[in-house]
């Protein structure tokens, strides 16, 4: 897939770029671009396009910030704040990096509630590697950030194991430091209609 990118896009440097071997769900790192979407305190795995290799061990960090100027900085948590190593610069790789936005991980726990929002069970992430796509973004009246992510993730519902397909709702307030899942909505599946998780 071909995306192309231009920095004019966001009122940035006047770059334009025709990135090869992106995914469908990912979003485009490269020279001094850096996709308007990817915002600090939300996770993402970062992909060496256009290999199958990733940074920081395939595990999706969330992003602390992202600097100014050609070769922008981008930072994700790491271990120590003193010695955080988790970082590279936009224009450090030709090809450029692939990003994809993580809302829901494995072993997290959610409560299953009707359309009531009365509590009807629990679950359990138990797989959580199928690509996740952003679907919107907007600020909130408080200034903060609202994300919504299509997911789809294998979970044990009150003991059974299903597919559970739907859409994180993302959100980092204003003044906070990293965004968290809210809620998941519009689950779809067997006797699921109506049905939403709120993380435990």
């Amino acid at each position: 897939m071909v995306i192309h990118a231009s920095g004019t896009d966001r009122g940035d440097i006047p770059t334009e770029y025709s990135v090869q071997g992106m995914r469908e769900h990912e979003l485009p790192v490269i020279g001094t671009y850096v996709d308007f979407r990817i915002m600090p305190g939300f996770r993402y795995r970062v992909r060496l396009n256009p290999t199958d290799e990733y940074l920081f061990g395939g595990v999706a960090l969330p992003l602390l910030g992202i600097g100014m100027g050609y070769g922008k900085r981008l930072t994700f948590q790491g271990e120590s704040l003193n010695q955080n190593r988790n970082f590279f610069w936009s224009d450090s790789r030709q090809e450029g990096y692939a990003f994809s936005v993580e809302s829901v991980s494995s072993g997290e726990c959610f409560e299953l509630t009707d359309a009531s929002g009365e509590p009807c069970g629990s679950v359990t992430v138990t797989d959580a590697s199928e690509p996740q796509r952003e679907l919107d973004c907007h600020i909130l009246d408080d200034g903060g950030v609202e994300k919504h992510v299509q997911v789809s993730v294998e979970a044990n519902v009150s003991g059974s194991v299903t597919r559970l397909v739907g859409q994180a709702v993302v959100v980092k307030p204003q003044g906070q430091l990293l965004a968290q899942c809210v809620r998941i909505e519009g689950l779809q599946g067997e006797g699921l209609q109506g049905c939403s998780l709120r993380p435990l």
